[in-house]
């Protein structure tokens, strides 16, 4: 409730700036706000994700879905998502109790085009 109702109908005080880069999150979610932030400042973002499952995948992120920070890109209530180009194409990524994306994340690293 809180997410879908109040959260929107907030004006953000103060954003934080993203963290240096390289940077590794086991939380999912600030994986995704340090993106986007990332995204907003023009750094050419790339991403080491390893699943669930223990998959390791690699790739340029070429799409960020979130609500956390204006402008919201994402289509529905809660999408919280990472899209990488890898070797075998486009794989999307969520968090924890994902079911629209590819996988489940279980970490990220974030890092400047290599």
């Amino acid at each position: 409730m809180y997410l879908s109702a109040y959260w929107p109908a907030s004006k953000p005080q103060y954003v934080t700036d993203p963290d240096p880069l390289p940077a590794s999150y086991d939380w999912f979610r600030e994986a995704v706000f340090h993106a986007f932030l990332h995204r907003q400042a023009g750094t050419d973002l790339w991403a080491d994700v390893v699943t669930e499952s223990g998959e390791e995948f690699f790739g340029k992120i070429i799409d960020i879905r979130q609500a956390f920070v204006e402008p919201a890109s994402n289509d529905y209530t809660l999408e919280t998502s990472l899209v990488l180009e890898t070797l075998d194409g486009e794989v999307s990524f969520g968090g924890p109790g994902a079911f629209m994306e590819d996988h489940r994340a279980e970490s990220v690293t974030l890092r400047a085009n290599p």
